[in-house]
């Protein structure tokens, strides 16, 4: 879970929206943005999203949340490279909170 902030907009006491910019995740909790890219993008629907992890998650346990976040990209998935904060991965890799991941399926091109 995660901690909230709102936003007073002015109005009456209905007047209150979901502050995004500030979010304090729990202990033993952490963001990661994911990036998807080309087929993964379509796929998705999405170019990018933010989930929360438990604290200890590595590569391959992010590549299990995201298929069941997002089923449609299973069958892609093993052809992809993934890159953590914009560097290219090889092997898995323990996240940190805020990191970013992308998600490359393989380009071609003429």
């Amino acid at each position: 879970f995660q901690f909230l902030r709102l936003r007073w907009c002015g109005g009456g006491l209905d007047s209150f929206e979901r502050d995004s910019s500030y979010a304090i995740a729990a202990p033993g909790i952490m963001r990661v943005r994911v990036r998807f890219f080309a087929r993964a993008r379509e796929i998705t629907s999405s170019t990018e999203t933010e989930i929360t992890l438990p604290e200890t998650t590595d590569t391959e346990a992010f590549l299990a949340e995201v298929r069941g976040i997002f089923p449609k990209v299973v069958d892609i998935l093993p052809s992809c490279v993934l890159a953590v904060n914009m560097e290219y991965i090889s092997a898995p890799v323990r996240l940190k909170d805020g990191d970013e991941v992308a998600i490359i399926p393989p380009v071609s091109g003429g």
